[in-house]
């Protein structure tokens, strides 16, 4: 019988919930944040899109490189070269980040002028040198973490993402409510000390993976010291094979991402092509690089944690050639994701307005900004799917065939984007992804099938189960509306409580109609009354 720590869907439930807990923290802390940063808010929102593909370059894929060695030599019991990758890969990190950092600063002046104009690029400079911290410090915590994520220690890795959130959020909202109420500052010091409370919370998030290091260091360097096996591997010979793997992810990332960069370069120009007055552009914009980006994060964190959980199984059971386990590897994980990606992607459709006021009000443009949330809903479940099958990908050895993919998804995607936005509207952008996204997945389906022989049909039955409860999210909407529950006709904290009581209901009827089709039981092997016995027991 499988450990905790060895069951793929309990490391992937670990990491999502780390991840989960990481973007509702996220999202709530705006809503103090928004009242104290004001007109600012494009100082602080503007620069983490750089800011996000410069790590994921720096980075290199480094995390998953070193997730995915770890796993190997820590399950052939080689201890010595596990101990060797951490500070191997630890050195590599700093390395990075002193570039990624100095090339954020040597770059800051530029990419201002580009983004925002002469005449408030300085301000905009500021924000990027403060976040230039943080692209020093991130490198070096990914790598602790995917050195623990390869253990399987996923408790770990979401303990430290949820302690780097809180005291993020905890130095953003108290350095800039004493600048902005106590000294009586401009306003734009809340959009500086919310860039640098990324370096100040991953410097946090540092010092609690080095109290892990201290317990659990110990325990390995004993091993390792009592290993018998002789290791021939040397440190230039482990540098070679991380440069080896982590290359190809360097590619994934700045393909995978590259509808980020595409959408920041052509959404303003298409939406003018479009015919929209450069108020109401700015305004759509801001909504999307900020809130709209936020709520699509929660359906899409099933994407991380899952991919987070999918690199030390696959990678084991690839070396051993435990194809069997490989497939159920997969079935597991698109199944699980399947079932609460859908229902949480239509929830941010079907509750789209009510959303959006509660957590953002969105004033007399609400009806505006409420259709483009409904929009990203099915972008936010497009990426979701995505990554997933990139990891497969990854994980599966499959790396020159998943960067042609993701090349293609480039290709189109830059292709369509601009011309999609100008014809379209906003809608453009999101249609202009899926399209990519699904030539990619689909590309991505047919190599898994042929590779590791894993009939995607298996899924079917599942998926179909999974629509037919998710309109029952629908069904009772419309029966919350009819009976007053709008959740945006009434103050926000009146709206918040109408809201949180028909998302309630509605995910009730959701799991009630999946244990009638028998979904728990198919996908996580759990029956509900013997969950409900357990309890029961449990509490006696």
């Amino acid at each position: 019988m499988k450990s905790k720590k060895d069951s793929l869907l309990v490391g992937g439930f670990i990491s999502t919930a780390g991840i989960f807990i990481t973007k509702l923290i996220g999202l709530f802390y705006m809503i103090p944040f928004s009242q104290l940063i004001q007109d600012k808010m494009i100082y602080y929102s503007m620069p983490f899109n750089v800011y996000s593909y410069v790590l994921n370059i720096a980075t290199a894929g480094f995390p998953f490189a070193i997730a995915s060695l770890v796993a190997r030599y820590y399950n052939n019991k080689d201890y010595r070269t596990t101990l060797m990758i951490k500070n191997l890969s630890r050195n590599i990190m700093i390395l990075c980040g002193c570039i990624s950092m100095l090339f954020m600063i040597l770059c800051s002046n530029v990419i201002s002028n580009i983004q925002i104009g002469k005449e408030h690029a300085y301000l905009l400079k500021n924000s990027y040198i403060l976040l230039s911290i943080a692209l020093f410090f991130v490198p070096v915590l990914s790598a602790g973490r995917g050195f623990y994520q390869g253990l399987k220690e996923m408790e770990i890795y979401a303990i430290s993402q949820v302690l780097e959130q809180l005291i993020r959020v905890a130095f953003l909202l108290g350095a800039s409510a004493i600048a902005i109420y106590v000294f009586h500052l401009n306003s734009i010091w809340a959009a500086y000390f919310g860039v640098l409370s990324t370096g100040i919370s991953a410097i946090a998030a540092l010092l609690h993976l080095h109290y892990y290091d201290r317990k659990k260091m110990k325990h390995l360097k004993q091993k390792a010291k009592e290993q018998t096996a002789d290791t021939s591997h040397t440190k230039s010979a482990l540098l070679k094979e991380l440069f080896h793997m982590s290359f190809p992810y360097l590619l994934m990332a700045a393909l995978g991402y590259s509808d980020m960069i595409i959408n920041s370069l052509f959404l303003n120009k298409g939406l003018a092509a479009f015919g929209f007055e450069s108020s109401l552009i700015e305004s759509i914009s801001g909504s999307i690089n900020g809130p709209i980006q936020k709520l699509m994060s929660i359906p899409m964190v099933l994407a991380l944690g899952f991919s987070a959980a999918i690199i030390p199984h696959i990678s084991i059971h690839l070396a051993n050639k435990d194809w069997e386990n490989v497939r159920k590897n997969i079935k597991e994980c698109l199944s699980s994701v399947l079932f609460f990606a859908i229902p949480l992607s239509f929830c941010l459709f079907v509750f789209a307005k009510p959303i959006y006021y509660v957590m953002y009000d969105g004033g007399e443009l609400l009806p505006i900004y409420a259709d483009i949330l409904r929009w990203y809903a099915l972008e936010a479940f497009i990426n979701t799917i995505l990554p997933i099958f990139n990891a497969f990908m990854m994980a599966g050895g499959l790396m020159r065939l998943n960067i042609r993919n993701l090349s293609i998804f480039t290709l189109i995607k830059l292709s369509l984007t601009y011309p999609f936005i100008a014809w379209l509207g906003y809608s453009g952008s999101v249609i202009s992804t899926v399209i990519a996204a699904l030539v990619t997945i689909l590309l991505s389906m047919y190599a898994l099938h042929k590779h590791f022989h894993y009939s995607f049909h298996e899924l079917l039955p599942s998926l179909v189960k999974i629509l037919l409860c998710s309109f029952g999210i629908y069904i009772t909407s419309l029966l919350c509306i009819q009976i007053g529950l709008k959740g945006y006709d009434s103050s926000r904290w009146i709206s918040f409580l109408q809201l949180g009581i028909t998302c309630v209901i509605s995910m009730i009827v959701y799991i009630l109609l999946s244990c009638v089709c028998k979904l728990p039981q198919t996908i996580f092997g759990i029956h509900p009354s013997q969950l409900i016995h357990q309890l029961k027991h449990r509490n006696k």
